[in-house]
Formats: structure tokens, C-alpha cells, sequence
């Protein structure tokens, strides 16, 4: 799977997977499909370079076409200001850890 912010419109997504597949190869065209799931179908210039594509992402290459399965990015500003409460919380009178400590006690990874 890839992950993408699916919050992206088709053409933003497209132009993200467009990038990251073109560190396999040269890239002829991307194509998303969100219904059942979201997919991305993505042209390559060699058969080679689209079944590279697929398994570096756990899809499936059928000719010069890899198809990819997209997922939702973690969102880091989140993930950043739930690992500062949880500091926060975990605090003792008299404690002078500081933000930048949050990586040392393991509350973000």
C-alpha cells in the first residue's frame, strides 16, 4: 500500500503517486479509482519497471500497468500535539522534562 493524504483531490494524488513511482522508472500515466477501494493504476514504460513498482508496494503488475492499493496518511501534526499531551499528562510536580524529551520516553515514534 502507499500512503496518500486521501483529502488530496484525484490530480494531487496523481501527481504524489506519479513522483514516487518514477523512482522505479519513467512513468506514462497514473489513474486513481476510488470505488470499491482506492487504487491507483499506474503506466509504466516497461513491464519491468511496473511489476518493480508492485511489489515494492504490495500490488499487482499485469503488463506495463501496476496497480497499487492507497491508504490514508497518518497525519504527523496530530500525532505530534496527542504525543505532547500524553507528556503532558505523564508530568510530576518538580519534573523538568521539556518537549523535546518526547522522543526519549517513547511517545513518538
Amino acid at each position: 500500500m502507499l500512503q496518500v493524504d486521501l483529502d488530496a483531490t484525484d490530480f494531487e494524488i496523481e501527481q504524489f503517486v506519479a513522483q514516487r513511482s518514477s523512482e522505479v522508472g519513467r512513468v506514462i500515466s497514473v489513474r486513481i479509482h476510488r470505488s470499491p477501494f482506492l487504487l491507483a493504476l499506474i503506466d509504466m514504460a516497461r513491464w519491468e519497471q511496473a511489476h518493480e513498482l508492485a511489489s515494492r508496494f504490495g500490488g499487482s503488475g499485469f503488463d506495463t500497468w501496476a496497480i497499487v492499493r492507497l491508504e490514508q496518511v497518518m497525519n504527523k501534526a496530530i500525532s505530534l500535539s496527542h504525543a505532547a499531551h500524553n507528556l503532558h499528562e505523564r508530568r510530576q510536580p518538580g519534573d523538568r522534562r521539556q518537549l523535546g524529551d518526547c522522543r526519549s520516553q517513547g511517545a513518538v515514534n
